[in-house]
């Protein structure tokens, strides 16, 4: 599902150029929540697991970040999956966060603001 950058800060009554540094520590919290869900995966600890998907999923929505939020949402709800199948949704939730980044990046790094930015 595309993400546009433009709907998302049109959404939150914002203009893209504003959105820039929300989308910024946005980037950084995701990645640190990236890092702490792979500890608790391999320490075990599936409640502080499923807490920090709750919180991703919360900052991923906010953004418009639909399918993230989705897939934080599902990771949310460790009892529908079995321990070894937790690091592939987080696996995909990096991808699609790396892509989106990057996308977000090269949305600002042009002049034209019309740019969609794609993932998955």
């Amino acid at each position: 599902m595309p993400y546009c950058l433009n709907r998302a800060a049109s959404a939150l009554m914002l203009e893209p150029a504003e959105l820039k540094s929300i989308l910024e520590a946005f980037f950084r919290s995701a990645f640190v929540k990236i890092e702490d869900s792979r500890r608790f995966i391999q320490a075990g600890d599936l409640k502080s697991f499923s807490l920090v998907m709750h919180a991703f999923k919360g900052l991923a929505l906010s953004l418009h970040m639909i399918h993230l939020g989705e897939l934080a949402a599902a990771a949310e709800r460790v009892d529908s999956f079995s321990p070894a199948e937790l690091p592939g949704i987080v696996e995909q939730m990096e991808t699609e966060l790396s892509e989106i980044k990057d996308s977000v990046e090269a949305f600002y790094t042009h002049a034209d603001h019309e740019f969609v930015i794609k993932t998955h």
